[in-house]
């Protein structure tokens, strides 16, 4: 299939709750690789946690962007044009406070967001949205056979909002 591998990353801050952040990431991407996590210091000088998770096995990258789900697959669809860069990959942006409640949702102008690279596998004489067209409508075929996203076991609620 046409990707190579596929990165999730995000950054935290004090204030959020950590906790919550790994359980939905481990849902997202059903704990198929271990989330890496460091401290950092922000621009701003705040300590701050980045998380990343990087599937470098093509199988696995194609699981783990078929859990995004049939919706959020087809949202993707219809800017595909504008998210694939030079470089072949595929750049997308969830929300992760939507995340935390057990959804997945494209990210909005506002709020915390996961970035999710996906490195597709383009030869020189394909275009890159026809790859791209091509590995998302596999993925939605596979999340509607899968029954992907599943609901959480444990949704976290936040704000008093399931």
């Amino acid at each position: 299939m046409p990707i190579h591998s596929i990165t999730y990353a995000l950054h935290a801050s004090a204030v959020d709750d950590i906790e919550a952040i790994n359980s939905a990431m481990k849902w997202l991407i059903d704990d198929l690789e271990p989330i890496q996590s460091y401290r950092q210091r922000s621009h701003h000088g705040a300590d701050m946690q980045v998380y990343e998770i990087r599937l470098m096995r093509s199988g696995m990258a194609r699981q783990a962007l078929a859990r995004l789900g049939p919706k959020v697959l087809s949202q993707i669809s219809k800017t595909l044009q504008t998210k694939i860069d030079k470089n072949r990959v595929l750049h997308v942006r969830l929300s992760l406070d939507a995340l935390v409640r057990g959804q997945v949702a494209l990210s909005l102008k506002s709020g915390s967001i996961i970035k999710i690279r996906a490195k597709l596998r383009v030869h020189s004489n394909e275009d890159p949205v026809e790859i791209g067209l091509a590995l998302i409508e596999a993925a939605i075929e596979r999340a509607e056979r899968m029954g992907w996203p599943e609901k959480p076991l444990n949704s976290v609620i936040v704000n008093g909002h399931d």
